[in-house]
């Protein structure tokens, strides 16, 4: 595999990874040493399906999920290239017209010698502003979006982020699809593996990608160690009822993986 392996990096770990098994080391334990390279539900798959005997199974299960992973992934950055194109034209257009296109008729309306209308006014204040600070405005907006990357980079603002992402129109509603679907495959995948469904949950909360989702997640893991029935939905919970109810039904009828892969479906088809 290494040797196929085009990443440098990835190879070098790969590499590794062997070196330590032939040390004796478990293929989960040389995996969880390179960090940063193998996610924790991949790893929690992994132990499942050595620990079971499992692992050609668990492996393949685990590929499928990546792909379709890198796929959703695929249509969704597809999806919102055009949009995000046009706005980054709009601001452009816009910059354009306040520094070179509304100057030109300064001179014209000035010798109108006559009370402009208040947006014509507006309007060419805005852009004699615009054209002496620009570069201050530039400077200002470069350090706001760097330090709102930092931020968002903390605990509490990525959680606010995840939070604000929710809560867009339309574009909430898809990302809150795709991790109600994350979160169902990832379940699917361990607990099928034989990983106890309260240890699954604590791995899948790390993977679902939105830190509020995760929350839903944490706390029916709670229900589940105190013994509650999964249904009825949390007033205060974001995933929505049909997950709870989808999982209800698994857990009653046993068949909790063919439940959440079918609830996976139905969202990635929405």
């Amino acid at each position: 595999v290494a040797g196929q392996t085009k990443n440098v990096r990835v190879a070098s770990a790969i590499r590794r990874v062997g070196d330590q098994i032939s040390g004796g080391s478990t293929f989960t334990d040389a995996l969880a040493s390179e960090p940063g390279l193998f996610d924790p539900v991949y790893l929690g798959a992994i132990r499942a399906g050595e620990s079971t005997g499992r692992l050609d199974a668990i492996l393949d299960q685990t590929a499928h999920y990546l792909e379709r992973e890198m796929d959703t992934r695929r249509k969704v950055k597809e999806t919102l290239r055009y949009p995000v194109m046009v706005i980054i034209a709009m601001f452009i257009a816009g910059a354009i017209i306040l520094k070179f296109v509304v100057p030109q008729f300064l001179t014209f309306y000035s010798n109108f010698n006559a009370d402009l209308p208040l947006p014509t006014r507006i309007l060419i204040g805005a852009s004699e502003w615009f054209g002496r600070l620009w570069w201050i405005l530039g400077l200002l907006g470069a350090g706001a979006g760097f330090g709102f990357w930092r931020w968002v980079k903390t605990p509490p603002g990525a959680r606010w982020l995840d939070r604000m992402l929710l809560k867009l129109p339309i574009a909430g509603s898809l990302f809150l699809k795709i991790a109600v679907s994350r979160f169902c495959r990832l379940f699917a995948v361990l607990y099928s593996a034989g990983v106890p469904a309260t240890s699954a949950l604590d791995t899948v909360s790390e993977g679902v990608g939105n830190r509020i989702v995760a929350d839903d997640v944490n706390t029916l893991r709670s229900r589940i160690v105190q013994g509650e029935a999964v249904m009825p939905r949390p007033d205060d919970a974001v995933m929505p009822e049909l997950v709870y109810q989808m999982l209800a039904i698994g857990f009653e009828s046993g068949d909790v993986d063919r439940m959440l892969n079918e609830t996976a479906r139905h969202f990635e088809q929405e």
